[in-house]
């Protein structure tokens, strides 16, 4: 479309914004706007279903209300646009800039958002269901009670994003980072979450139940009243039987239903302090995960003392004990345990 034509549709459409009996509503369906200058314009209510605005300027647009249904905005520049309850479905947002853009209440179903830069955008209410972000940009993002059902969020960046009570029943978050972001009664239902990195996040009151949380990194992150049934995290969950061959093997000690072994007399992730022999009462682990690919943590972590003098040279050593069947056997030959005590 030529610039002359672009602007007659844009000024009768201003004019029909304001009295819908005069000028015209704009109607750009399949038009070619391909890197086309659209600052500042007021597109709201506009029909732009299937229209090409690949590599197009949209800065500050307003596109609220806009038929936006399979159009072509790859690599736009939708720097503090406005989308607003648009109905983009099925478009292709793949690369675009959407730096502090507004897409709150937006139909965004089935979209590409790969590789899309968000960062702080406003995605509260949204549809992302089936949407496309693997290897997108979200940090500080808000998607407050978004639909993400069924999306592709692998390799997300979702650092301090707000997900508080969305809904991400069967998302893909495979190495997702989710580090420091609010999760508070997200529903994560049959979520993959392998790989992610969830340290710091805020998970209470969560869904997790059927998650894949395999080699997630859950460090300091908060998981009360989280439902964990039925993974990695269930404590209800029976650990395998070890063998006395497979404990003595690795240079633990064995005195009826209690292993004996070393480890450093501090834990960032546990007492946050020095383990104290004095204490009669066990070290309590405040989640455990079962997954032996995860090497220590959720759990307390010990070994044999040659082995925890390499790891870590510089620091002091303790004897702790731990029941058998709350022990398990990782991965790297590493040893997590439910809870331990610190042996005087």
């Amino acid at each position: 479309m030529d610039q002359q034509a672009l602007d007659t549709v844009l000024s009768n459409h201003n004019i029909w914004l304001l009295d819908n009996t005069k000028g015209k509503r704009a109607n750009l369906s399949g038009a070619n706007l391909s890197g086309a200058n659209l600052t500042y314009v007021n597109l709201s209510e506009a029909n732009l279903s299937l229209a090409d605005l690949y590599k197009a300027n949209l800065t500050e647009a307003d596109l609220s209300n806009a038929d936006l249904y399979k159009a072509n905005l790859s690599e736009a520049d939708l720097f503090h646009a406005n989308l607003s309850k648009a109905d983009l479905s099925g478009a292709d947002l793949s690369h675009a800039y959407l730096f502090h853009a507004d897409l709150s209440k937006a139909d965004l179903s089935g979209v590409s958002l790969s590789h899309a830069y968000l960062f702080h955008a406003n995605l509260s209410n949204a549809d992302l269901s089936n949407a496309n972000l693997s290897k997108a940009n979200l940090t500080e993002a808000n998607l407050f009670h978004a639909d993400l059902s069924g999306a592709n969020l692998s390799g997300a960046d979702l650092s301090k994003a707000n997900l508080s009570k969305a809904n991400l029943i069967y998302a893909d978050l495979f190495h997702a980072n989710l580090s420091g972001a609010n999760l508070s009664g997200v529903n994560l239902f049959h979520a993959n979450l392998s790989g992610a990195n969830l340290s710091g996040a805020n998970l209470s009151g969560a869904n997790l139940s059927k998650a894949n949380l395999t080699e997630a990194n859950l460090t300091e992150a908060n998981l009360s009243e989280a439902d964990l049934s039925d993974t990695c995290l269930d404590p209800t969950i029976i650990l395998p039987i070890l063998t006395d061959k497979e404990i003595l093997n690795s240079g633990l000690e064995i005195d009826g239903e209690y292993i004996y072994g070393w480890r450093t007399n501090n834990s960032y992730f546990i007492n946050k302090d020095f383990f104290y022999t004095q204490r009669e009462e066990p070290y309590v682990a405040p989640y455990f995960s079962s997954d032996i690919k995860t090497n220590c943590h959720p759990g307390i972590y010990l070994n044999n003392l040659n082995i925890l003098k390499l790891e870590y040279p510089d620091s002091t050593f303790i004897r702790v004990k731990c029941l058998r069947n709350e022990l398990l056997h990782t991965e790297g030959n590493k040893w997590r345990a439910k809870r331990i005590w610190a042996i005087k």
